[in-house]
């Protein structure tokens, strides 16, 4: 759902298109409706500033979602990322890819910063969504294993494969790279 408001930075949701959203969800989606709309309809706590500019009138959205099968809400608008439930369904937050706010800006009202840019990746699942943020700028790796150590990891049992990557003094985990996987039962 299209919730710009040309010029402005507030989102709102017309009359048409609750009316449209509620024919669409009248009949219910053969694996259930993901709902994507600009402007999230849930309060912003962290950024007092941007309450004016949240979405009007979220009621009204309630009361059309209100028994749907909607599964999950997807939003953006913020430049960062959240998770909260609106009507009694969750609702993920995409941050930015072009700058973020900062949700707790010391000693400034907003605070644009360049930084903590990223995307969400949505899976979805018979029963469930998975959200998964994934940041856009190259960080220096700290810990790690080469590709191929996967392949060598699939031949093991799936037991096996706990305990390497499980155990906490597992040769995996203490990062002693020299080791090849190897099965740990009889």
């Amino acid at each position: 759902i299209d919730t710009s408001v040309p010029g402005y930075h507030h989102g709102e949701i017309d009359d048409r298109q609750l009316e449209w959203l509620s024919d669409v969800l009248a009949t219910p989606a053969p694996h259930g409706t993901l709902l994507a709309l600009h402007h999230p309809p849930i309060p912003i706590p962290m950024l007092r500033a941007a309450e004016i500019i949240e979405l009007l009138e979220q009621d009204r959205l309630a009361a059309v979602l209100e028994g749907s099968d909607v599964r999950c809400i997807l939003g953006g608008h913020l430049h960062f990322s959240t998770y909260s439930t609106f009507a009694g369904i969750p609702v993920s937050v995409a941050s930015a890819s072009c700058y973020t706010s900062d949700p707790a800006p010391l000693e400034r009202f907003v605070s644009g910063v360049d930084g903590h840019q990223a995307f969400t990746m949505v899976h979805l699942y018979d029963d469930r969504v998975v959200h998964t943020v994934v940041p856009l700028a190259e960080a220096p790796e700290v810990s790690g294993y080469p590709s191929d150590v996967r392949a060598q990891l699939e031949e093991l049992s799936a037991e096996d494969r706990r305990e390497i990557l499980s155990k906490k003094d597992s040769w995996f985990n203490t990062g002693h790279e020299s080791h090849e996987p190897r099965p740990t039962g009889g």
